[in-house]
């Protein structure tokens, strides 16, 4: 991965001309303003839609979106015939529409004229669920270990695994089993540790990495289904969450732990924050979005 494409939601307008604005207005798109900065030596390209949250952009999308498939390929969104959806949201949505389309034109424009390979770079979208590249989440781990006091202290560590019954993982099984991103991110990380547990839906595939784990560094991983009544050690803890939705274990959480969100919604981080009040909580994509509130 040599490079990161980044759209994000930002509620606070765009300064810019009246005629720019007007621009806006007329072309039924809402403001862009792209910025460039580093994140953990990796280059971002970002581009904001300016006047939403993610939030909205969820609701929006949720309310008036249905996606079809043309005979050419092309992927087609209409709208959906529904009452309880106000014109202003239709109208909303419609423009939301145009500016992703906008923005994808302006990706594709700077691509061609920098002739970059397209499948080295990432493009991840704020509001939508995605596991992030493991080239990412190592970079993330290291930085976090070299800066995070609690990070570094950790002498247990608790991996909740990101795979789930459903579609995602149908679309898993063609994947070549050393391309996991959870069990990359595993291998980079857990000689650190004196306990791990792998909190996961698939135990047997945890196995052989458990076995060399101990054969290699004596270290005993217990692999388990999740549940509300599973108990950890109580050591300064290191949680690794590449989960959709969180773990059912989370209130049996150690209290010198600190949670490393690596798939966050916002949801998600509303139930982590009700449920580990006590616990420190670090996010990646967090951590990318105060980056680029801090760069002009």
């Amino acid at each position: 991965m040599e490079k990161i494409i980044y759209l994000y939601a930002e509620k606070k307008k765009k300064k810019s001309s009246v005629w720019a604005s007007a621009w806006d207005i007329l072309s039924g798109c809402y403001p862009v303003l792209e910025k460039r900065t580093l994140f953990l030596g990796i280059p971002v390209t970002a581009y904001a839609v300016m006047g939403l949250t993610a939030a909205d952009i969820l609701r929006l999308e949720r309310n008036g979106r249905q996606s079809a498939v043309a005979q050419d390929g092309r992927r087609v969104e209409r709208m959906r015939p529904k009452k309880a959806v106000s014109r202003y949201e239709k109208s909303s949505y419609r423009r939301l529409c145009r500016t992703l389309r906008k923005i994808n034109r302006r990706i594709s424009r700077k691509e061609q004229k920098t002739t970059e390979m397209s499948e080295k770079n990432f493009i991840v979208c704020q509001w939508e669920d995605c596991i992030l590249p493991p080239e990412l989440l190592i970079h993330f781990y290291r930085k976090c270990q070299e800066e995070n006091i609690f990070v570094f202290r950790a002498q247990q560590l608790i991996f909740v695994d990101g795979w789930k019954q459903s579609a995602e993982a149908e679309q898993r099984m063609e994947w070549d089993r050393n391309d996991e991103p959870e069990l990359r991110l595993m291998r980079e990380i857990y000689s650190t540790y004196n306990y791990a547990t792998v909190v996961t839906q698939r135990e047997e595939f945890w196995q052989e990495f458990a076995e060399t784990a101990y054969e290699e560094y004596g270290l005993s991983v217990r692999c388990t289904q999740d549940d509300r009544n599973l108990r950890f050690r109580e050591k300064p803890t290191l949680i690794v969450d590449m989960c959709r939705d969180g773990a059912k274990c989370c209130r049996n959480f150690p209290q010198s732990s600190v949670y490393m969100d690596l798939r966050e919604s916002g949801d998600k981080m509303r139930r982590i924050s009700a449920k580990c009040r006590e616990i420190p909580y670090i996010s990646l994509r967090n951590a990318l979005d105060t980056v680029l509130k801090d760069t002009l």
